[in-house]
């Protein structure tokens, strides 16, 4: 599952340090709902099965919610997930803000990298992803491979899925916050709470803390930010597993349903850049991915090696 990961940048990262409410990284911790423990698992046991097969659990609970906020957060899942499932296609503009806190002279954070970026979706399983940093980052999903541009190598990275995994929904993959997952499913992956502050009107603010150790290995944390209104992400903010990096996602501009026609040519599979090589990798190739590929990190070799063509 760990090479879907690129498809859920559409949806994972957030957050943003221009929006007043998340000056500071941890500001979301003094909202409503918050009752600190260290101990139990007692959200997970009340919120349904878990279907871990043999997935090994990861961090203990780091909160209790009472019963009310319990069903207060299980409403707002519900309705996520009823708006979820209306989403056809999405596109929108981003601005992406990368927080080094492993550079931190002290306690005070140096400023982030700035860039601009697209994303694109088609339910279920089609993104388009892109960055405009340099070297760029890009990646683009068919619902049946994922194409990653290495700008740096001159690489077209080429992922199939496995037939079982194509026409998966994006929910389905690590990170299923931009569009939402069954509500059950959320709650039995991941430790959640609503903490909008009690100053903040229009929006719904919730943290996700994974449960098992495949999801902790790529994140400590995930805040989210949802408009009330439509519950559309508005940004989403993925804390790093060292809890000193972190990477927001601040979306503007959304397009909800548009002409499918004109988004279908995003996600054709695409055509080796002239000058550069093809790399074919198994899925044996993504596996411990802990964040969507990038294009300063070299192609690991695949089970039995990567296949090469011009």
């Amino acid at each position: 599952m760990s090479s879907c990961r690129p498809l859920l940048v559409c949806g994972v990262l957030l957050a943003c340090a221009a929006h007043p409410l998340w000056g500071q990284a941890e500001r979301p911790s003094r909202g409503k709902g918050v009752r600190a423990s260290g101990a139990g698992d007692s959200q997970g046991t009340r919120s349904g099965p878990q279907n871990s097969g043999t997935r090994q659990r990861g961090p203990r609970a780091p909160f209790v919610l009472t019963p009310a906020e319990q069903e207060e957060l299980q409403r707002v899942l519900r309705a996520w997930e009823s708006r979820a499932a209306k989403v056809k296609t999405f596109q929108a503009d981003f601005t992406l803000r990368a927080y080094d806190g492993v550079f931190a002279d002290g306690e005070e954070e140096p400023p982030p990298r700035e860039y601009e970026g697209q994303l694109k979706y088609v339910a279920p399983d089609k993104g388009w992803f892109k960055v405009n940093s340099k070297p760029a980052e890009h990646w683009v999903c068919d619902g049946k491979a994922i194409y990653q541009f290495d700008y740096r190598k001159k690489q077209l990275i080429v992922r199939p899925l496995p037939e079982e995994m194509q026409g998966k929904a994006i929910s389905e993959g690590p990170l299923p916050f931009v569009f939402g997952m069954e509500a059950e499913k959320l709650l039995a992956r991941y430790y959640m709470r609503i903490v909008t502050p009690p100053d903040i009107e229009g929006e719904i603010w919730l943290e996700a803390y994974p449960k098992f150790r495949e999801d902790a290995a790529n994140f400590r944390k995930v805040d989210i930010i949802l408009d009330a209104q439509d519950l559309l992400p508005y940004a989403i903010q993925l804390h790093e597993p060292n809890g000193k990096s972190r990477k927001s996602y601040a979306f503007r501009d959304p397009i909800v349903n548009d002409n499918l026609q004109f988004l279908k040519k995003f996600f054709e599979s695409p055509r080796t850049p002239l000058g550069w090589q093809r790399v074919v990798e198994d899925m044996g190739t993504a596996e411990g991915s802990s964040t969507p590929p990038s294009a300063d990190a070299p192609p690991k070799q695949a089970k039995g090696g990567s296949r090469q063509s011009r």
